[in-house]
């Protein structure tokens, strides 16, 4: 009983260290696969690394891409970044998108031939 508590708690633990920290995420959305990774840990500047490809896994080069992060359950939401292209699919956004320690969502927009793509991560700000 006690070797299944304690595997469930870790399991548990697992599953919110994959949600956020520096572990890569990735999201589908009508027309990409976005994949997102923070450089660094807590609050303060951070780097935001994207990769936008198409359904095929190619690499996509878009108009912009902008990220917006949102503490939903306090009703906060960071000033958004604009990516820098790198080629390639790459993106990559600098910022203090952290005000507080806590859960958060980071909204990545891609913009692209008049219309946006949305792909949302969650991100556990320790």
């Amino acid at each position: 009983m006690k070797s299944s508590l304690l595997l469930m708690v870790l399991f548990a633990a697992l599953g919110l260290a994959a949600c956020g920290g520096n572990a890569e995420q990735s999201v589908q959305t009508e027309r990409y696969t976005v994949t997102f990774r923070l450089e660094g840990s807590g609050t303060g500047e951070r780097r935001a690394l994207i990769g936008v490809t198409d359904r095929e896994g190619r690499p996509v080069a878009v108009q912009a891409v902008v990220v917006a992060p949102v503490m939903r359950d306090m009703g906060m939401a960071s000033p958004e970044a604009t990516a820098t292209p790198e080629g390639s699919g790459r993106y990559v956004a600098q910022g203090a998108f952290f005000s507080m320690l806590g859960a958060w969502e980071i909204d990545v927009r891609i913009s692209a031939d008049g219309r946006d793509d949305l792909a949302t991560f969650r991100v556990q700000v320790e």
